[in-house]
């Protein structure tokens, strides 16, 4: 092929433009694993401070009803148990915050998806164009190469019949 085809520039652009989307939907992706793995961290820590609870107060019950106890006992301990209930309650709360993160996270992967399907749809239709643009150069390619052939049997003859 004889020509260079004009729109290489537009080409190269879009493949870029469709390997970057690939990369930052990459990005997303991981981006959302991450956090969804420290939401479930954050549950585990959650069920086990709400275990741990459960068991100190068990233990604190087995201890006053073997030994009793003194109302500054039982004052102390349920100082103590407010304070782990409001340690709950604050990781419920980064729970809560986290699984916002969670949800914005996925609406900016949905994006990043978005942008990948267009950037691949854009190459694909410069890969078509090139595509045609390639048949139509080979084409023309092969009518001149025939009308050339044609040419030269045309003198030929001629020169034959002189």
């Amino acid at each position: 092929m004889t020509n260079e085809y004009k729109l290489q520039a537009l080409l190269k652009l879009r493949s870029q433009e469709q390997e970057n989307a690939e990369d930052e939907y990459a990005r997303e992706v991981q981006e959302l694993r991450r956090r969804e793995e420290f939401v479930a961290t954050k549950r585990a820590e959650l069920a086990e401070a709400e275990q741990s609870r459960r068991r100190a107060c068990e233990q604190h019950d087995e201890r006053m009803a073997r030994d009793g106890g003194t109302l500054s006992q039982i004052r102390a301990f349920d100082a103590y148990l407010a304070g782990l209930k409001a340690d709950e309650a604050r990781l419920a709360e980064s729970i809560a915050r986290a699984e916002k993160s969670v949800a914005q996270q996925k609406r900016d992967v949905q994006k990043a998806k978005q942008a990948l399907i267009e950037a691949t749809k854009e190459l694909k239709a410069v890969e078509k164009h090139r595509e045609k643009w390639e048949t139509e150069q080979a084409a023309k390619d092969q009518r001149k190469r025939s009308a050339a052939m044609d040419e030269i049997a045309a003198r030929r003859w001629m020169e034959r019949n002189k």
